[in-house]
């Protein structure tokens, strides 16, 4: 039963874990302020990326959750009212909050919430959530909308980030 009731706690709200460090980032974190902030708003793009993405491909790519295809074998803790399953959104927005960070420069707060993110992954996959499938895309699309973000920044370097440097 407690594993049950982790299983749940993890896979629902390890992700709101995700966004208390962002908001520590912005608002409370005083070493190197500009750097954090500059952070927090990679994030929030590597976000919106990470969200057009996942919305994209859930138009054009339909697969059901494991507990919708076999309702008979998967015994689903009640993580989720959504009945698509490709690609995993939570596993999406962790991974692209941890490269985020890590790209950013935050090298161990990267690497800790990069085991989060597979911590979250796979509560997913254990609560019948997902099909690991599900969260190895997920994976891949977060850290690739991260990436693109950190790439293509420049021009948040030029017009964004100036308003810090004040």
């Amino acid at each position: 039963f407690l594993i049950k009731v982790m299983v749940f706690i993890l896979a629902k709200y390890l992700i709101y874990f995700f966004f208390a460090v962002i908001a520590y980032m912005w608002w409370l974190n005083k070493q190197d302020e500009h750097k954090s902030k500059r952070a927090v708003i990679y994030t929030m793009l590597s976000l919106a990326w990470a969200f057009l993405i996942d919305q994209i491909i859930n138009l054009v790519f339909v697969r059901n959750r494991p507990i919708v295809s076999h309702p008979l074998e998967v015994k689903q803790l009640s993580v989720t009212v959504d009945p698509t399953s490709f690609p995993s959104s939570h596993s999406i927005f962790v991974f692209a909050i941890a490269t985020s960070f890590y790209l950013a420069g935050y090298k161990k707060l990267g690497v800790a919430m990069y085991i989060l993110a597979a911590v979250v992954g796979l509560s997913r996959i254990a609560a019948g959530a997902h099909y690991p499938s599900d969260i190895i895309a997920g994976s891949l699309f977060g850290i690739f909308a991260a990436w693109l973000v950190q790439r293509e920044g420049g021009w948040v370097k030029n017009n964004l980030l100036k308003e810090f440097k004040k």
